[in-house]
């Protein structure tokens, strides 16, 4: 943070994070005491997931999300522009992140979000 000079600059700092759900009842798992109300469930990665990416800065801004399905294509019935404006679909074999979805979403979606924007009055 001193090197970069980033501490007055919430809005310059970001994180970026996938999660994956996992659409098999067989990898989910409950963690926590028996008798006790659910702490944490956990899923191990199956075969078919589907994958999101977020990102947010220290400020609240936050990235368009990125959602990959599992298949060849994503169909007009995945998806809602209309509910979700500027949100990323793609596609894969298993529902997993790869480099070059990734690499496409950064270059389009994530670094034109990033860019300052005027705060309304």
């Amino acid at each position: 943070m001193d090197e970069l000079g980033l501490h007055d600059k919430p809005s310059q700092i970001w994180n970026l994070d996938e999660t994956s759900l996992s659409k098999d009842p067989s990898k989910t798992k409950v963690v926590g005491l028996r008798g006790f109300a659910s702490t944490r469930t956990i899923s191990s990665p199956g075969k078919d997931n589907t994958t999101v990416l977020l990102g947010c800065s220290a400020a609240g801004d936050k990235t368009p999300p990125l959602i990959i399905f599992k298949g060849k294509n994503v169909w007009d019935e995945w998806t809602s522009e209309e509910d979700y404006p500027g949100t990323v679909y793609a596609a894969t074999k298993n529902g997993w992140m790869e480099t070059e979805i990734l690499n496409k979403n950064f270059q389009t979606k994530t670094i034109a979000s990033l860019t300052p924007r005027e705060k309304k009055p």
